[in-house]
């Protein structure tokens, strides 16, 4: 619920002496932004044609959120050659007050790589071009790492090029991180002494 709304439950006739208890449930929405703690405060109003309106306490619930904090990294940042072996992890962090539930990533296998076979962590698959994992909950304060490899390749007759890589957590992007790639070229002269011939 947002703002404040009404809803109005019908007790009809009460009985000298008597009570009624009326209950209803509502869910906390998930407010957007840095806030991480809020209150949702409750109070009902009694109207009763001989006595008119009545209040009741004021009841607050205190509610929490989760927040996430993601992070990508390489494990190499130096210019590497065809056939090194680059090292990614995806790094989520909750600095909320509240548990998350599911925590789903998706990372690219960026191009010119390949999977290193038996490389991801934390039961993660490798499922139409992308490295997949579904987390279990994140406490507030806890953090998960999970980690995969590739294997750089050969871009066709070019000698340098840039790989880059970024992953996704719950749709929301991490930073992109990036190696360049280079390959040594041979040059090979060949010169034939005459006077020697």
């Amino acid at each position: 619920m947002t703002g404040v709304q009404t809803c109005a439950l019908p007790i009809c006739k009460l009985a000298p002496k008597s009570s009624k208890t009326v209950s209803f449930k509502v869910t906390a929405n998930n407010i957007a932004g840095d806030t991480l703690t809020y209150n949702v405060i409750n109070q009902a109003t009694l109207h009763e044609n001989s006595v008119g309106s009545i209040l009741s306490n004021k009841v607050t619930t205190v509610v929490n959120k989760p927040k996430l904090e993601i992070s990508k990294a390489v494990n190499k940042t130096e210019r590497v050659t065809v056939g090194s072996e680059l090292e990614y992890s995806i790094s989520v962090r909750n600095v909320g007050t509240a548990r998350q539930s599911t925590t789903n990533i998706e990372d690219d296998l960026p191009q010119h790589t390949e999977l290193v076979k038996d490389s991801i962590s934390d039961s993660g698959v490798f499922d139409n071009g992308k490295v997949k994992w579904t987390l279990g909950e994140i406490q507030p304060g806890a953090e998960k790492t999970v980690k995969f490899k590739v294997k750089t390749l050969a871009n066709g007759d070019k000698l340098n090029w840039n790989i880059t890589n970024k992953a996704l957590v719950n749709d929301k992007e991490t930073n992109v991180v990036g190696n360049e790639v280079g390959v040594s070229k041979l040059v090979v002269n060949k010169k034939v002494n005459l006077d020697k011939a």
